[in-house]
């Protein structure tokens, strides 16, 4: 018998759950996870940042490339995790995608490496965000 989990915004039964667990601990001695951070805390920041970004961001460079890592967790996620898993993880993300796609323009020019997001920056910065200028 299959009994669901809540587990972040995903219902994940126990071998899922141990499953996110165990590739989140192989990437902890790597140093590109934090040891509190989570795929499913990566899952919070990317939310979190999008819903942000559709209001106004205003918050530094630096936040910024701090918040978009969590996007880069998910895809490493949806990289190594089960077929089926990295599947419900990739579906939901695909709506938050693309509405971080609406609220963000390509950069002038490449400030960081990283997937597609690490490309764009907010459409609309708050004061705090003047540093974006430079690659708009």
């Amino acid at each position: 018998m299959r009994l669901p989990r809540p587990y972040g915004n995903m219902e994940l039964a126990a071998d899922e759950v141990e499953e996110h667990t165990g590739l989140e601990c192989g990437w902890h001695p790597e140093q590109r996870l934090g040891y509190h951070s989570t795929i499913v805390h990566s899952q919070e920041i990317w939310a979190w940042l999008v819903e942000q970004l559709e209001d106004c961001y205003d918050d530094l460079l630096e936040e910024w490339q701090q918040d978009i890592i969590s996007r880069a967790v998910i895809q490493r996620a949806i990289d190594e995790l089960s077929p089926q898993l990295s599947g419900r993880l990739a579906e939901w993300v695909r709506p938050w995608d693309e509405r971080f796609r609406a609220a963000t323009v390509v950069a002038s020019r490449r400030y960081w490496d990283g997937g597609w997001w690490a490309d764009r920056i907010p459409r609309q910065f708050g004061p705090r965000g003047y540093l974006f200028a430079a690659y708009s």
